[in-house]
């Protein structure tokens, strides 16, 4: 569960911190926990590793998946069972995982976790907690970008191959003109925005579309009727569900944290939009 606490960078929107993606209170072992003990924490909860907190909370190793494995291969002769039962986590432990301040930066911490796989942050000035980042909270961080990303593309490139499929090499001309000038104007303005002398790719004016802009395109009267209709079946279906993923898609923008259900109502929409792309129905 991403928790929020005090200590984030001066500065630094919320969303972009440790704090903010963090896993909040890690569960962790001692040093003189039992091996068998950890490896049912491992079993149960899916963990790839557990840090291992002293009595002072200090992080003095890490338990993970692969100990388990080594101590598989080095059993010898003598049952596995019989020489884990005797073995305390902090004579098999790996060196502990590297620390992030609860303020430090996502450009940190992804530094940090591509090479150690996870970090922990803190502790905090009022509680000796640990937090835990690892690849997975990376991944559910970044799910609405990519998500929003992958749609994009996919029903900017749909509706492009729909209208030239039907209407040919003329098939901008179904960009409705206040769309096509507001596309136009945003072109200009990264083009304004290039490094000298790099010469830019033609790109179509729909590179520059929002979903509020496709919109547009798809309920034009010369465009609904022949080419989206056969597509999404209903003006008021396609309406509510790409006005609801522009404001998504401002939120995410502006690095504002979705909540739970904005997060589960992007997932839905996705899918059903991935659907309509894929088969042609709803």
């Amino acid at each position: 569960m991403a928790c929020t606490v005090p200590g984030r960078s001066a500065g630094l929107p919320e969303l972009l911190t440790a704090a903010a993606i963090m896993t909040y209170p890690v569960e962790a072992v001692g040093p003189e926990a039992p091996v068998l003990y950890a490896i049912g924490i491992l079993d149960r909860s899916g963990f790839s590793q557990l840090p291992v907190l002293d009595e002072a909370s200090r992080p003095v190793g890490t338990f993970r998946a692969r100990d388990v494995r080594r101590l598989y291969w080095q059993a010898g002769s003598q049952p596995l069972a019989t020489q884990l039962a005797d073995l305390k986590v902090g004579q098999v432990c790996s060196e502990p995982l590297p620390q992030v301040r609860p303020g430090a930066g996502l450009s940190e911490v992804i530094s940090r976790v591509e090479k150690w796989h996870a970090v922990l942050v803190g502790p905090q000035e009022s509680s000796p907690a640990w937090g835990i980042i690892t690849a997975s909270d990376l991944v559910r961080t970044s799910k609405p970008y990519l998500l929003l990303a992958e749609l994009e593309v996919r029903l900017r490139s749909f509706i492009a191959e729909r209208l030239a499929t039907l209407y040919g090499r003329r098939w901008e001309e179904r960009i409705p003109a206040e769309v096509r000038h507001r596309a136009e104007e945003r072109q200009a303005a990264a083009q304004g925005l290039a490094p000298p002398g790099l010469v830019a790719e033609e790109e179509s004016v729909l590179e520059f579309c929002s979903f509020g802009d496709y919109l547009e395109i798809v309920l034009a009267r010369e465009n609904w009727g022949e080419a989206f209709a056969p597509v999404f079946g209903s003006r008021e279906w396609v309406t509510r569900r790409l006005k609801d993923l522009q404001a998504l898609r401002n939120a995410v923008a502006h690095h504002r944290r979705l909540t739970g259900e904005e997060i589960d109502l992007l997932d839905a929409y996705v899918e059903a939009f991935l659907r309509c792309l894929g088969t042609g129905s709803r």
